[in-house]
């Protein structure tokens, strides 16, 4: 009987209780009606259904058998129960008119299972060779016989091996699933793009990069920064590596020109770091004598960076320098004081001086008061004795001289002297041209007679346009044939000419044309050729008769003497 509900009751079960909920009211009245559902009929046997018997049965039972009996199903038989898969493989497949590709699905929930298990069971269409699936391959792939491992960005044509697997079409490579062009493999950054094994850096990210196959390889940037001892080590923004500062301390005013009496202030400049006063010491040279605290004739500011010379006059100009040493490492600033230029220190002689290469060439200025220091600075670069440079200083002049002198050496030669808080140059020409040599045959052409004892020659004379003489260790004669030389022999000087002799075995090929090779500070001259021609002698193979004649005369004479001499004995 059901009752109100206003009470929280819904009813009373069959057993008089009184029940609180609709779903317990609901259960309590249920009532098996096992008349009116009838048992499920036993399942039936697909292979009998569908009329597979006997052998047909048999062979599929063996080729179920086969694929679970293989791996790497065979190793998870330990792990899974491969029995109510065969029977389930037998059943699909039977009812699919006998397809063996009925139980592919099977074996591919099967392979999951071992893989949970523990068994590897991934590729298994590859790994088990007994079964006869065909494996789902990617859009675009077809599953065959291919390279193993398979084409790839890194192996276009892939590994040295074979397999049975998904490819893509020749010419492409399998990349997220896709198969795409060999030609768009490779790596793009910043705009630029990278071949696969090609390395870069990813500056904004601080990655040092490989650009792989299938995309790219990065790893944090490794830095090897090492500075030298006057460097410093800082780190500047943007960059991912610290850098090595070099003259981090520069001098704003460097040529610092002052007024008799009047103040003046020098000012260094610090890069990359903060310093303290402290880390600053003022030099004055020469004596390198240590300013910093001399607060009578100077003074320093607080960050120790300028220094004020409060009155300037001869006895204050020079050289002056800030020296900072900050965390082991040091740099400086470089000042030169000087008062304005009241009259010359030094002149050229002559503004242009003229030189032939291979002579001596020489630039003199004239000092016109005291100094206190000469230099030479030819063409920017501060000269020295040294080389072919020879530098001479006396009270009234100096000159700088080239022994010898070069087309190099043309170019401007600036004097430059200093005196008490002042200072003065002046430039001086050098003008250069090459060392010209004329080269004149004594005789063209030769002609010589084949193995005679007659003098056979070949000559030049050489003169030197700067009036060198010309050695016979520069000249070599060379035989000369469509403009190369060969078979070159040092010259012999004879009578003012450069020669080279053909003795009595000289022979008909000896002849040809001849030059003279003259090389003169490196600077190789090839003469005009003479032409040597060796002519046939006629009398060629009869002096051996003529020898043996010769020969047969004297010892005939020979016996003629004696036989005189034997009839001057006395009886």
């Amino acid at each position: 009987a059901v009752v109100s509900t206003q009470s929280g009751h819904y009813g009373r079960g069959p057993d008089g209780d009184v029940i609180k909920s609709a779903e317990d009211f609901g259960t309590a009245w249920v009532v098996d009606d096992v008349e009116d559902c009838p048992v499920p009929p036993e399942p039936t046997d697909a292979c009998d259904d569908m009329g597979i018997e006997g052998a047909d049965r048999v062979k599929i039972e063996t080729y179920i058998d086969n694929v679970l009996g293989a791996n790497p199903f065979k190793k998870c038989s330990e792990k899974v129960d491969l029995e109510p898969v065969a029977a389930e493989m037998l059943q699909q497949i039977c009812g699919l008119f006998g397809d063996l590709d009925a139980g592919c699905a099977l074996l591919g929930q099967l392979a999951e299972k071992c893989t949970a298990a523990g068994v590897k069971a991934d590729g298994w269409e590859s790994k088990n060779k007994e079964h006869q699936c065909v494996p789902s391959c990617p859009a675009g792939t077809n599953y065959g016989t291919g390279p193993k491992p398979a084409p790839s960005c890194d192996k276009p044509f892939g590994g040295g091996k074979t397999q049975d697997a998904c490819f893509c079409p020749e010419g492409q490579v399998l990349i997220d699933e896709n198969c795409v062009d060999v030609g768009e493999c490779g790596c793009e950054y910043g705009g630029k793009l990278f071949e696969v094994g090609d390395k870069f850096e990813k500056g904004d990210e601080c990655k040092s990069c490989t650009c792989r196959g299938e995309g790219e390889d990065c790893a944090d940037m490794t830095c090897k920064t090492k500075c030298k001892d006057d460097q410093l080590e800082v780190d500047v923004e943007g960059d991912c590596c610290p850098s090595c500062l070099s003259d981090w301390v520069t001098a704003v005013n460097p040529e610092a020109e002052g007024e008799q009496g009047e103040s003046l202030a020098l000012t260094c400049e610090v890069e990359g770091v903060e310093i303290a006063a402290e880390e600053v010491t003022w030099i004055r040279n020469p004596g390198n004598e240590d300013i910093t605290k001399g607060k009578q004739a100077y003074d320093v500011s607080k960050d120790g960076l300028t220094l004020t010379i409060k009155k300037v006059d001869k006895k204050r100009v020079g050289a002056y320098k800030c020296v900072v040493e900050k965390d082991g490492s040091t740099s400086e600033g470089n000042f030169d004081v000087t008062l304005p230029v009241e009259e010359d220190l030094i002149v050229a002689v002559n503004k242009e001086v003229e030189f032939t290469a291979g002579e001596n060439a020489k630039a003199e200025c004239t000092l016109l008061q005291p100094v206190t220091e000469v230099t030479w600075t030819c063409n920017g670069k501060k000269m020295t004795s040294k080389g072919n440079v020879e530098i001479a200083v006396k009270k009234a002049y100096t000159k700088i001289t080239f022994k010898p002198a070069g087309t190099e050496d043309a170019g401007t030669c600036t004097c430059s002297a200093k005196g008490i808080g002042t200072e003065d140059s002046d430039d001086v020409e050098l003008i250069g041209g090459d060392n010209e040599l004329t080269i004149k045959e004594v005789a063209n052409p030769v002609e010589c007679m084949e193995k005679t004892k007659k003098d056979c020659r070949t000559g030049w004379t050489i003169e030197s346009a700067n009036g060198n003489k010309v050695t016979s260790k520069q000249v070599k004669v060379c035989k000369f044939n469509n403009g190369k030389t060969s078979s070159c022999k040092p010259s012999k000087s004879s009578k003012g000419a450069f020669e080279r002799k053909f003795g009595k075995k000289r022979k008909i090929a000896h002849g040809g044309e001849y030059v003279a090779v003259v090389t003169i500070d490196g600077v190789e001259t090839v003469s005009d050729p003479i032409t040597l021609n060796i002519i046939a002698n006629p009398d060629k193979g009869k002096g051996n008769n003529k020898d043996k004649e010769d020969k047969k005369d004297k010892e005939d004479k020979k016996e003629k003497s004696t036989d005189c001499d034997s009839a001057l004995i006395p009886l």
